[in-house]
């Protein structure tokens, strides 16, 4: 095993245990329907800060959607797939992240690598959606995790805190039980690489789409929360000619194949501060 791979390892497993606890301590005030999506979503990234990006400045971007995706709250299934919990599978999981698809050697399974945070090549098999070339964990990274934290999502290092009992709590939830998903992740990052993006995001749309596990969130955070600190910190920059960028990059990276996440997903992202929902 490599040293650097066990290193690695041990990085993101601390990273996931320790924003799963964020999450959990911080439930009251962002399970709280009363308070705006846009403000819960903002809260959410803040919190995401202080574990992701210790971990992005040191090992890139893949690690700490991996971290973000084990930890996230998502009882109803991922991505709100209930009937395939009811089954027994974990789709975002299974599809993206360790691909149930892919098959291991011996050798893949036991040993580390020394560039784990890259990940490894997977061709998704799915003809009609989701059918993508992206970086998936590797097969070591996967079986050391699920051996250290089992499988995601959610993971959790303690049993739910108070407000999973609360009546208040309770009717909030109603319909509406995956109240901490991918959303913020995205947000998160738009944050964190500013204002990097702000003349041309096409790099980040790249990575994004690369290391992508979910179904669309990562973008939509991603574009909602740039465009919201472009209004912010340049209003006279034109947001419509940025989203013109950003989707251009989408297109351009889902032209050559059918996949999950095209120019409905970036427009979708781009909609939301728009309407002005966050």
């Amino acid at each position: 095993m490599s040293t650097r791979g066990k290193a690695f390892a041990d990085a993101l497993e601390r990273c996931i245990r320790n924003t799963a606890e964020e999450i959990l301590t911080t439930a009251p005030h962002w399970s709280d329907r009363c308070d705006t999506p846009g403000r819960k979503v903002s809260y959410q990234a803040e919190r995401l800060s202080l574990t992701l990006s210790p971990l992005r400045s040191k090992y890139g971007y893949g690690p700490t959607l991996w971290c973000a995706f084990y930890s996230a709250y998502m009882p109803g299934g991922w991505p709100y797939d209930h009937a395939q919990i009811a089954n027994g599978a974990t789709y975002g999981y299974e599809a993206f992240m360790c691909p149930r698809d892919r098959r291991c050697s011996a050798h893949e399974l036991a040993n580390l690598g020394e560039h784990e945070e890259i990940g490894v090549r997977h061709e998704g098999g799915n003809s009609k959606r989701y059918n993508l070339e992206m970086f998936s964990a590797s097969c070591a990274l996967c079986r050391e995790l699920r051996e250290r934290l089992g499988t995601a999502p959610p993971f959790w290092p303690t049993p739910w805190s108070w407000v999973e009992q609360d009546e208040r709590f309770q009717r909030m939830r109603d319909g509406w039980i995956d109240q901490w998903d991918i959303h913020p992740f995205g947000e998160w990052y738009s944050a964190d690489v500013w204002p990097a993006q702000r003349h041309d995001p096409a790099l980040m749309m790249e990575i994004i789409s690369i290391y992508r596990v979910t179904n669309g969130e990562d973008l939509h955070g991603f574009l909602w929360g740039s465009l919201a600190l472009l209004g912010r910190h340049f209003p006279k920059d034109d947001p419509l000619e940025w989203v013109a960028k950003a989707c251009e990059s989408s297109f351009r990276l889902d032209a050559y194949v059918v996949r999950g996440e095209a120019s409905n997903e970036c427009a979708h992202g781009a909609g939301h501060t728009a309407l002005g929902c966050t």
